[in-house]
């Protein structure tokens, strides 16, 4: 798919681009790190916060939805408060959500009735929009890391 595109682009470039991604999270019981081998824990920041290193791009957005299934919380990725991200969502879907502003919608032709919407979210908000997100038909398609 496009995320092994970008990454064989990648490996051909000899790019320096970093390939991981650090963010803070609630703090994760060892049962999920356990799980999940690429989550790398690097330090705890407070009793309740997890500062966490995993792998960009499609993984990130795998693990970022595992997380945020689960009802695990993020304060923040790579030191910004707000990310962007894609939904497939129905046409008639109002995702007019606490915490997200829609940036662009865009009808998908190979699947007729939804659509696609690039939505700034706040990353605090992101288990409540992911919950909302759900209850109206529609699911993130992609996280997109700074």
């Amino acid at each position: 798919g496009y995320a092994s595109l970008i990454q064989k682009a990648l490996d051909a470039s000899g790019d320096s681009e970093p390939r991981d991604i650090m963010f803070a999270v609630v703090t994760l019981p060892p049962e999920v790190l356990a799980q999940e081998p690429r989550i790398k824990l690097i330090r705890t920041l407070t009793p309740q916060w997890q500062l966490v290193q995993t792998p960009r791009y499609k993984d990130f957005t795998e693990i970022v939805q595992g997380l945020l299934d689960k009802g695990y919380g993020l304060a923040e990725i790579a030191g910004n408060h707000d990310i962007f991200i894609t939904v497939i969502a129905p046409d008639a879907a109002r995702l007019d959500m606490e915490g997200t502003t829609e940036l662009f919608s865009l009808k998908l032709d190979a699947r007729p009735g939804r659509r696609r919407v690039g939505l700034k979210a706040r990353v605090d908000r992101l288990v409540d929009i992911n919950r909302e997100l759900k209850a109206r038909d529609a699911s993130i398609e992609h996280f997109y890391d700074y």
